[in-house]
């Protein structure tokens, strides 16, 4: 019979990979809860998209008072997103679940130590940054929600490459 080597089990789990782990939960609990709260709310009605375009123009006009006419198209971009998503409610509801399900299992097999989940949560970023793009042209998509979420995105993603090696 041959004797068991225990120093060629494996390495153990990087804390620090551990740490990204628990943020990305954290981050996707939230989203998740954010797309049950919208099946269970459904779409806005049109007086509550009113009041949301009412606020955005009092907005505008507090920045334009202020002398910060350069938000105007980025304001004017959020109110046609609003009525943009709201109007394809289920399917952005439905991509958001996809997106959701993808992220979460990158997440969870970069936690066993498989690879395959560092690729996972690549698509994962790459569709919740590109995923405006599939309901409004690229044009009415406000430039700061994009660079915003590329940020972070590739921040995970270089995060978790520093612990490639520990996956197989």
């Amino acid at each position: 019979m041959e004797a068991i080597n225990t120093s060629e089990q494996a390495p153990k789990r990087p804390v620090f990979l551990l740490v990204l782990c628990i943020l990305s939960f954290v981050y996707l609990a939230f989203n998740g809860l954010g797309i049950i709260g919208g099946y269970i709310a459904g779409p806005e009605s049109a007086e509550s998209i009113k009041k949301e375009k009412a606020s955005l123009d009092k907005q505008m006009d507090d920045l334009e008072a202020q002398g910060a006419t350069e938000w105007k198209p980025t304001i004017e971009k959020f109110k046609t997103m609003v009525v943009t998503l709201n109007r394809k409610f289920y399917y952005v509801q439905a991509i958001n679940v996809l997106i959701f399900l993808i992220g979460t299992a990158g997440v969870i097999f970069m936690l066993i130590g498989r690879r395959l989940g560092f690729h996972l949560y690549i698509i994962y970023s790459l569709l919740s940054v590109c995923s405006y793009y599939l309901f409004m042209s690229p044009s009415t998509v406000p430039t700061i929600i994009i660079v915003f979420s590329a940020s972070l995105s590739a921040l995970f993603v270089f995060l978790y490459s520093r612990n490639l090696k520990w996956m197989r």
